[in-house]
């Protein structure tokens, strides 16, 4: 679920790159500029968390990432300004980075060797069903306004960050 929901959020933002651009008062490239930032800041961060999720425990981690995650993308709805915007997008690419590399973590710890190939099968699956997930948020209300993919997406990952909270360890 985290896997589809952190994917769902990465979908927002491109179709919504027109949609935004106009409400900022920004161009195009300014708005797509964000999305490739957000890219980068999400891989370059997956590094840190990796590295942590080796010291600590993972499901704390994807709790925290989730919420981080799920906090940026809430203050990204409530934008008003391009930096906010902006800088938002990066708080949430942060908390992405974490569900990129420790939930890879925690699929080869939970499942065994000989079943590792479906599990990560599933994961992929999973982002690919989160992607067409805010893609179909934005089709059926970000249009007339942008801001309720976000918040939706948001709201589903807060909630599954506090479910996380009763699985097992």
């Amino acid at each position: 679920v985290l896997a589809s929901l952190d994917n769902a959020a990465i979908g927002i933002v491109p179709p919504l790159i027109k949609v935004i651009a106009k409400d900022l008062n920004v161009t195009e490239g300014a708005v797509g500029l964000v999305t490739a930032s957000s890219i980068l800041i999400t891989s370059f961060t997956a590094m840190p968390w990796g590295y942590l999720g080796d010291l600590w425990n993972r499901k704390t981690l994807l709790i925290y990432g989730t919420a981080i995650w799920a906090c940026g993308l809430l203050l990204t709805g409530m934008s008003t300004t391009y930096w906010q915007f902006f800088t938002f997008q990066m708080v949430t690419a942060i908390g992405l980075g974490c569900i990129l590399s420790v939930g890879f973590s925690v699929i080869t710890d939970f499942v065994s060797p000989r079943r590792r190939g479906l599990a990560m099968s599933f994961w992929g699956l999973s982002q690919g069903i989160g992607l067409i997930a805010g893609n179909f948020l934005v089709i059926v209300s970000g249009v007339d306004n942008w801001s309720l993919p976000f918040f939706a997406v948001a709201g589903a990952g807060a909630l599954f960050a506090a479910l996380y909270l009763f699985a097992f360890d």
